[in-house]
């Protein structure tokens, strides 16, 4: 395997196109959205401002994953928001420690020269996304979290807003997706006592995700969460590296 990091002001139409198809292969798209315009979506995501990694297994694409950064001014500060976007893995990859440590490597490239302001994340996601991020990071917050404070709930429903426009559900603090998920596991049904109750709570935010509306969140990143990130990267290798041995 391969990987590479790209600025997304350097991908060609072509490479684009790419991505898209093998985004396509992952995902069910509503009925009521064409091929034709999801890969406008697609393309417009990949032309703002940002990185992307791109994993190819035999110079086939098998992995990749979006972040894009802004600074902006919010309640009196200047902060940086990040936006990631499009992580996914060909299935015979998924539970492998790439995605983290991409994801890790993307954020470091997106933060760059920005490393004096506060960095927040922010971004829609299914259950298996929000499981996978809630069990790595803390805090991690959606519209409906109870420890979610005034000030970081004003930048949600401002991010929340400004990323997903008018698919944002400002109430139920979710958005409305291109795609409908692929459920071939029911969440609640994990062997895992925590994914169970992670879940339970995605659930309850968010209980339309079938239908395609994804639960927005967001957190703040320092080098505790990247810590953990890295933590939890390890020990996905691990868990590998014994089952392969």
């Amino acid at each position: 395997m391969k990987s590479s990091f790209h600025r997304t002001a350097s991908l060609s139409d072509h490479e684009i196109q790419e991505l898209w198809k093998f985004r396509l292969s992952l995902v069910n798209l509503k009925p009521t959205v064409s091929p034709e315009q999801d890969l406008a979506a697609f393309t417009a995501d990949l032309r703002w401002p940002g990185w992307v990694w791109v994993l190819r297994d035999r110079g086939q694409v098998a992995g990749m994953f979006l972040q894009r950064a802004e600074p902006i001014e919010f309640g009196g500060r200047r902060l940086l928001a990040m936006m990631p976007e499009y992580g996914f893995l060909a299935p015979h990859l998924r539970g492998h420690p790439v995605l983290p440590l991409a994801s890790l490597t993307l954020t470091m490239l997106a933060i760059g020269r920005h490393q004096r302001l506060p960095w927040f994340v922010a971004a829609s996601t299914y259950p298996p996304g929000f499981i996978a991020f809630r069990r790595a990071l803390r805090p991690f917050w959606h519209l409906r979290s109870p420890d979610l404070p005034p000030r970081e709930r004003a930048l949600l429903l401002h991010l929340g807003r400004r990323i997903s426009g008018e698919k944002f559900d400002e109430n139920g603090g979710t958005v409305e997706m291109r795609t409908r998920p692929i459920v071939t596991r029911d969440p609640a049904t994990s062997s895992h006592a925590d994914a169970r109750a992670i879940y339970a709570e995605y659930q309850a935010a968010n209980p339309a995700w079938r239908e395609g509306r994804g639960l927005f969140f967001l957190f703040p990143l320092g080098a505790g969460q990247i810590a953990r990130v890295l933590g939890h990267a390890t020990e996905r290798l691990r868990r590998r590296e014994r089952g392969s041995g």
